[in-house]
């Protein structure tokens, strides 16, 4: 009986020490947290601000994307539940169609931790794809991958320095 009443006793500790951290709020990185301030305002500044009932997202077309890619643009999310994420779309034509890549930044620590890939006939079919779809369109993190990162990130704050 006693063996029973400790095994729920710290059933019950661990779901209340999983519930009160996944109520903490989440935290940018340092190395983020002007980046995104600066696209916020910017994105304000001319409407490339999507509001829904889930939450706010923020755009930002690069001007310079990968050479491998005609166009690329940052989406950060912030959800009304209180967690943000940051993401960099990559889209470049291909024989088999348009190819849109998108990397994440769930845990807003200036890493990648998803990717995902997907191909349609146009930008909007891919997109679709993608978000329909998010398993079947999953791939693994490259290196590659994580270089894109971080060229486009220091190509955002470059485009974004004079708004400060």
């Amino acid at each position: 009986m006693r063996r029973i009443a400790n095994v729920a006793l710290c059933l019950i500790a661990l779901v209340a020490g999983l519930v009160a951290s996944a109520q903490q709020p989440q935290t940018v990185s340092p190395k983020l947290r002007g980046t995104i301030d600066n696209m916020k305002a910017y994105a304000e500044g001319k409407n490339n601000v999507n509001r829904t009932p889930q939450g706010n997202f923020y755009f930002k077309w690069l001007m310079s994307p990968p050479p491998e890619f005609e166009k690329a643009y940052f989406k950060l999310g912030e959800l009304n539940k209180g967690t943000k994420f940051l993401s960099l779309q990559l889209i470049r034509k291909t024989p088999a169609g348009v190819e849109m890549i998108v990397l994440n930044d769930v845990d807003m620590n200036n890493a990648v931790e998803d990717a995902y890939k997907a191909t349609g006939r146009t930008y909007q079919e891919a997109d679709r794809a993608i978000g329909s779809a998010p398993d079947k369109t999953k791939v693994p993190v490259t290196p590659e991958m994580s270089q894109y990162w971080a060229a486009m990130i220091d190509q955002l704050k470059w485009e974004l320095r004079g708004k400060d």
